[in-house]
């Protein structure tokens, strides 16, 4: 079966920046840095990655991929 994976490029990031806030030590867990909007703006993604991550080995199972949001930067590898 095929599948469709829609992305939501901002929901992505911003969520992407509380989880490394965490990771950095600058939050003590995903409810300090959502509640007080504590982001670690080191974080960057790569969604040519992220595609990889899940096609997995069979990129034939995904039948259409859609990113919203802003564009990818030129040195993303998607």
């Amino acid at each position: 079966m095929a599948e469709l994976v829609y992305v939501d490029n901002s929901n992505v990031f911003i969520e992407g920046k509380r989880v490394k806030a965490v990771e950095s030590g600058l939050a003590m867990n995903i409810y300090d840095a959502m509640n007080n909007r504590i982001l670690d703006n080191s974080y960057k993604i790569d969604f040519g990655r992220l595609h990889h991550f899940i096609a997995g080995k069979d990129k034939m199972k995904i039948k259409r991929c859609v990113l919203f949001g802003s564009r990818p930067p030129p040195n993303d590898s998607l």
